[in-house]
């Protein structure tokens, strides 16, 4: 049993993905599907963001770099549980 912590100091994108103890399959099939969730969520996020810093510039930009991050780690957290 491990936990991984994916938290980012410059952005208000923060959470924590709790790994499975039994490797059942019911159990894996409920953490990748929510983290499915968390990654369309974040990806919405950052889109939003995006475009409305295209539109009006934002004070802390740093916050588009904290959330593509953030997106790219669950993205592989999901790559990683799926070749497991």
């Amino acid at each position: 049993n491990f936990n991984l912590d994916f938290e980012n100091e410059k952005s208000d994108a923060s959470f924590s993905i709790y790994t499975y103890e039994n490797s059942t399959h019911d159990s894996c099939c409920c953490k990748k599907v929510a983290l499915n969730e968390k990654l369309a969520a974040f990806q919405k996020n950052y889109t939003d963001l995006k475009m409305a810093h295209a539109i009006t510039p934002m004070e802390n930009p740093l916050q588009l770099r904290g959330l593509r991050r953030t997106v790219a780690r669950i993205a592989t957290e999901l790559t990683k549980r799926e070749l497991q």
